[in-house]
């Protein structure tokens, strides 16, 4: 079963845990072209068939960062606890701090968060399994699509259903906060890049992990 890493902001990591996110969408590198007729094949022999997207019309094929029913473990903003781990355990994670705890390990000398892109596999504590991915531009998401993005849906869910035009607006909010100021020309939701959906759900740390 293949394992990969993935990583989620605290805020994403929350809507996880709350049952709110259940999709995420990553940009597609390189691009394809603008005009690309995207459709999903396999490449490789018999014996390794390997996942494949490919654009018919310029005859160019894109590897998914994952494929279906692969397991990703979660990088999370953490740091690894100072004193007693006996009974707190050795990790604290951003997504779920106690302020309490905090100040504890400040008092300790812990002074910043350490950055999920360190997060060992060790500390791994979320798991998501895949259910499916594809490859489409970003501007064709439906409105139950923003909302399975794990966007705040405050104030924009009523009787009669979501306010569109505020998904969008918190969509759009959601998706340029994750691109460099300098890639949204390029990957920003005005430019409607090429992305890839990834479809989850939650399952149980895989048996044996990290030993």
């Amino acid at each position: 079963m293949s394992c990969k890493p993935i990583i989620f902001n605290t805020e994403m990591v929350r809507a996880i845990f709350d049952s709110n996110k259940t999709t995420t969408r990553r940009v597609i590198k390189p691009q394809p072209q603008a005009n690309a007729n995207m459709m999903f094949c396999f490449a490789g022999s018999c014996k390794k068939e390997i996942c494949r997207w490919l654009d018919r019309k310029n005859d160019v094929r894109f590897t998914p960062p994952c494929c279906g029913d692969g397991i990703l473990w979660v990088r999370e903003t953490w740091c690894e606890r100072l004193g007693d781990q006996s009974k707190l355990g050795r990790y604290i994670y951003k997504a779920h701090a106690d302020p309490q705890d905090e100040i504890h390990q400040f008092a300790l000398g812990m002074n910043k968060w350490r950055p999920s892109i360190h997060m060992p596999r060790e500390a791994a504590r979320l798991f998501l399994r895949v259910t499916d991915i594809r490859a489409e531009r970003l501007l064709d998401m439906t409105v139950d699509d923003a909302i399975a993005e794990g966007i705040n849906t405050d104030g924009i869910i009523t009787s009669e259903g979501p306010i569109e035009y505020r998904v969008w607006n918190r969509m759009e909010e959601l998706w340029d906060g994750t691109i460099k100021p300098t890639d949204l020309p390029l990957y920003g939701w005005a430019a409607n890049p090429w992305v890839w959906v990834i479809e989850f759900e939650r399952t149980e740390k895989p048996e044996g992990w990290c030993k």
